[in-house]
């Protein structure tokens, strides 16, 4: 069984919190400067979304391949 750590998870959702509650701000702020920092957020955030999905992709094209390949024998089998 995995092992769950309270104190990180109770961090990270804080941590999470409190970058919700820093781009809402951006987002209402009427500075110029801090609404630039917000599209940045989300352009960066997006970016971040697309190389996950193309992750999974790659991921997902090479199980299939793996599957789809024969394997040789190996002398590190003896190994295992």
């Amino acid at each position: 069984m995995a092992f769950y750590d309270h104190a990180k998870a109770a961090d990270d959702k804080k941590s999470k919190e409190k970058y919700e509650e820093l781009k809402e701000n951006l987002r209402k702020s009427k500075n110029e400067d801090d609404e630039m920092i917000w599209r940045h957020i989300l352009k960066l955030e997006h970016k971040a979304e697309t190389a996950k999905k193309e992750l999974e992709e790659y991921r997902k094209f090479f199980e299939q391949l793996q599957k789809l390949t024969p394997r040789r024998p190996s002398i590190h089998d003896i190994l295992r």
